[in-house]
């Protein structure tokens, strides 16, 4: 696990640069990205061996590979550029069958959970956890820095290397599966206008923290 300072640091530093600009606007929507999964033309098949429908994916945890998908936001603000500041991340999942049902806190019944990617790819203590909820869909969530609590970095790992990845994990001890209709992934955040004799400095302490960040997971790891 990496120390906790590795990780605020470069939370720090990310939103210094837009605390040093001179112009903000209000916080708004930068962009919007949608996968519509199923078989049918124009929808996406995502990663794993889960069986597709025409307008969906049953997500199953007896599945040879399981489901996975991202969203590559490089496009949206580049890398660390500093005239954008984003404030949360906002994931909408449509989805049915789900639970939670049965005594699924004993570990019968059913109880799936959305998975956001944190650093560590050989560990789930730094991964964002979050319990779906029929009643709840289509379900929203919100990653920001007010969720990267303890070891938990979702947030700053997906502005880092500027992708936002996630599959889900189900808790009980039965087979169980259910089915995926879309997920929508929308950033939130402000334009900032930044004199140009602070934005090369600005850029460089971003990507000094971001090489900071990488050196304290691999000697954590």
């Amino acid at each position: 696990m990496k120390p906790l300072s590795v990780t605020l640091a470069g939370a720090v530093s990310l939103f210094a640069i837009a605390a040093m600009a001179t112009e903000a606007q209000a916080v708004t929507s930068l962009g919007m990205f949608v996968n519509d999964y199923g078989s049918d033309a124009g929808k996406v098949d995502p990663g794993g061996t889960d069986v597709l429908g025409a307008d969906f994916v049953t997500v199953s945890d007896s599945s040879s590979t399981r489901f996975s998908d991202s969203f590559d936001l490089s496009g949206l603000f580049g890398t660390f550029n500093p005239g954008f500041l984003i404030d949360r991340l906002e994931l909408t999942l449509d989805f049915s069958e789900a639970g939670p049902s049965g005594f699924w806190f004993f570990g019968f019944g059913e109880s799936w959970n959305v998975r956001v990617q944190g650093s560590n790819s050989s560990a789930s203590n730094d991964d964002l956890f979050v319990q779906l909820n029929d009643a709840s869909a289509p379900q929203s969530l919100t990653v920001s820095i007010l969720s990267d609590t303890g070891s938990t970095d979702a947030f700053v790992h997906s502005l880092l290397t500027e992708n936002f990845e996630f599959w889900f994990s189900e808790t009980t001890t039965l087979a169980d599966n259910f089915d995926l209709d879309s997920a929508k992934l929308e950033v939130f955040g402000t334009a900032t206008v930044i004199p140009t004799p602070f934005a090369l400095p600005l850029l460089a302490s971003a990507f000094g923290v971001a090489a900071l960040f990488r050196r304290g997971s691999r000697r954590t790891h």
